[in-house]
């Protein structure tokens, strides 16, 4: 296990001027499900609500006061020991959007018109016996662009979550591609799974027609809520946070705005100095351009996780004090990849499944993330395929039919590791037919396997018309790359590979291979 501190990024979703109104209502401990505070219920005192920027604590009657504008989204912060609703897709109902007016017209449809400033804005709640250990799935890019890339997401990840310990799940942005009419369908699918999902806004959620950033999340406000918000867990506390700032005309960079520094400024104040908090985003923070004012809001808070996705290249990156982080030791940031893979291209399987492996050589895939107070663990997971599927080993034993195929030592080494979990703390080592054990040094290169595929799609083998086309061939953030400790003989061979850190990875993988 690890030391903990996690971040979750989503986007702004504040409109308005504070000071033109003030919002007022009860949060309750709902006894009979209703959703209405009436007799039997009982308030629940010292949870915080917030308007995307001020955040307050109801008092010992349930209730809170907080100033709002013409249009505003107020959400609770669901407390430890409880639980806020869920939908028919098991997303969280812990929100109320005031817009009076309703979205602007736009293609994919947003919220529709409320009713003027109700008299009570009211938070129902459920208590819960969150367990001190539990698991999250963290959901890279699921990221459809038809319905059939969201049945896709059914059946590689979806159905096999059904039978997963864990307690809920985290989209990480990009939940679609583009294609806003998708989003119900990706809730419903992943609803299936019987936990709760919670979704963070990405690039690709994004209304483009909005006619300006304040509004290009009114359809995914419409489905999931806020662009940015925080909960409790099991004494984790998780902020999810919007990292996407556009430039116009579609374009973007990553950058956290003022408004929700401010909110997660007065979000932390609330918080005791040795509660662990997970940060949530999309866009992770190699591209987030002021991560020095993300990193001053954090503070001293001790070293620990946060979780991004984008990058269709999954990799654990490490903040300490050189590269602007504040806290002691160094924070642990988890590029997650994407569950679609690369987008749902490249060769289909017998089952009709696109195989689209991710750029960097690993599977399309999600993670696992177990929390224990200030701990936690990782553990990736490739769809569709055993637990312990963890790396793929890359060796010249004659490839006779493939006329892309490079030999290993013309690439610098006799053999190469793609450990899909590892990063710079990952030891990795090897043996060749129960010989000793050597360390492999990590390397920075493409991955062989999908620089292969690259090959013959250039040379018109791969893929056939029914899938589409990958791209990519980037350096690899989890490669290893070895030379056998003596020349080996003709004939068949074992290597073994163990790759193990203290993030939780503990790996083995056995491959025989025949020379000439």
């Amino acid at each position: 296990m690890h030391r903990l501190f996690f971040l979750i990024i989503v986007s702004a979703f504040f409109v308005g001027s504070l000071s033109a109104q003030t919002a007022s209502g009860v949060v309750f401990f709902d006894a009979d499900g209703n959703g209405r505070f009436g007799d039997v219920d009982r308030p629940a005192s010292g949870v915080a609500v917030s308007n995307g920027v001020e955040v307050v604590l109801t008092d010992a009657s349930g209730g809170y006061e907080i100033p709002v504008g013409e249009e505003a989204i107020l959400f609770v912060v669901q407390p430890e020991g409880a639980a806020v609703p869920l939908d028919e897709s098991n997303v969280p109902q812990f929100f109320h959007s005031h817009k009076p007016g309703g979205s602007p017209a736009l293609r994919f449809s947003g919220v529709e018109p409320t009713e003027e400033l109700p008299e009570s804005i009211d938070f129902p709640l459920t208590k819960i016996d969150a367990p001190e250990r539990f698991r999250v799935a963290f959901l890279g890019d699921t990221q459809p662009t038809t319905l059939d890339d969201v049945r896709y997401l059914g059946f590689d990840v979806a159905r096999e979550l059904i039978d997963r310990e864990y307690d809920f799940a985290v989209a990480l942005g990009d939940v679609v591609n583009d294609n806003l009419d998708l989003f119900e369908a990706v809730a419903e699918t992943f609803g299936k799974t019987g936990r709760p999902t919670w979704y963070v806004f990405g690039n690709h959620d994004r209304n483009y027609d909005a006619p300006d950033e304040a509004r290009n999340d009114e359809s995914f406000e419409r489905v999931f809520g806020p662009d940015y918000y925080a909960f409790n867990y099991g004494g984790v506390h998780f902020v999810a946070l919007n990292t996407v700032r556009e430039d116009g005309d579609g374009n973007y960079h990553g950058g956290v705005d003022s408004l929700q520094l401010e909110f997660l400024r007065n979000d932390l104040a609330l918080l005791p100095e040795e509660k662990p908090v997970v940060l949530m985003m999309h866009i992770p923070f190699r591209d987030v351009e002021n991560l020095d004012e993300l990193f001053a809001v954090i503070g001293e808070r001790p070293a620990a996780l946060s979780v991004a996705g984008h990058w269709h290249i999954n990799g654990i990156e490490f903040y300490a004090a050189e590269r602007g982080f504040r806290g002691e030791g160094e924070h642990a940031h988890l590029i997650a990849g994407a569950t679609c893979g690369s987008w749902q291209r490249g060769e289909r399987d017998y089952l009709g499944v696109p195989e689209a492996p991710m750029a960097g050589g690993a599977p399309k895939g999600y993670w696992i993330a177990e929390f224990e107070g200030a701990e936690f663990s990782l553990r990736f997971k490739a769809a569709r395929r055993p637990d312990d599927y963890q790396m793929n080993v890359w060796i010249d034993d004659n490839h006779d039919w493939d006329s892309a195929f490079v030999a290993p030592d013309s690439l610098g080494a006799d053999f190469y590791v793609n450990v899909f979990a590892g990063s710079e703390k990952t030891i990795v080592e090897a043996r060749i037919d129960a010989g000793a054990w050597f360390v492999v040094p990590q390397v920075e290169r493409a991955d062989p396997f999908f620089g292969r595929l690259l090959d013959l799609q250039n040379a018109g083998v791969y893929p056939t018309e029914v899938g589409g086309k990958l791209w990519g061939g980037w350096r690899s953030p989890h490669l290893w790359g070895g030379t056998f400790p003596a020349p080996l003989a003709s004939g068949a061979h074992v290597i073994e590979v163990r790759a193990e850190d203290d993030l939780g990875l503990a790996a083995e993988s056995k491959t025989i291979f025949y020379l000439e």
